[in-house]
């Protein structure tokens, strides 16, 4: 949980839903009062608890990063699939008129996601450093990071840093 310039910001929620439950009713932290979530990446220990949130908060807005096929939906223009013109449209996909972009549901299908795929200022001063693992193991892998402008200086906050953290440093400037 962060809480700077009159925002409330959890990042990430754990791995289980029962565990944050009881540690934000140990801390008297109140979900319903966050101004939004960022999730760091698909992994389950970064997302488990994600279900008890929109339990007490259902409409917060999340912060997640975009993917094609994802956990927290997604996206991709119609040429990412092959299509076959011998086929009458009526055994094509869609009858031989898909959408220009397909869209994907997700793990939670009435949360108020919105994907990342490119650094962002999500509130004055509170940014989001969106960058892809090059690393074996997590190729590929999405991760913003958040980042946030203070008196002393930057502070950076990050799931696991699949990226690289001196990568996530140097983005953040």
């Amino acid at each position: 949980m962060v809480e700077y310039g009159g925002k409330r910001i959890l990042f990430d929620t754990g791995n289980n839903p029962s565990v944050l439950e009881r540690n934000v009713k140990a801390k008297h932290v109140d979900l319903s009062k966050l101004d939004f979530v960022v999730m760091s990446h698909r992994h389950g220990d970064h997302v488990g608890g994600l279900s008890y949130v929109l339990k007490v908060n259902p409409r917060v807005k999340i912060y997640a990063p975009k993917e094609g096929f994802g956990v927290f939906g997604g996206d991709l223009p119609s040429a990412f699939y092959r299509k076959d013109l011998s086929l009458p449209p009526e055994q094509r996909y869609y009858n031989g008129a898909p959408p220009e972009v397909m869209r994907f549901g997700s793990a939670w299908p009435d949360a108020n996601f919105e994907l990342v795929d490119k650094d962002a200022e999500i509130a004055p001063g509170i940014h989001l450093i969106a960058l892809v693992s090059d690393k074996p193991g997590t190729l590929e892998l999405r991760e913003p990071s958040l980042a946030i402008n203070t008196p002393d200086g930057m502070v950076i906050v990050v799931g696991c840093s699949h990226p690289g953290l001196d990568r996530i440093v140097v983005a953040g400037g």
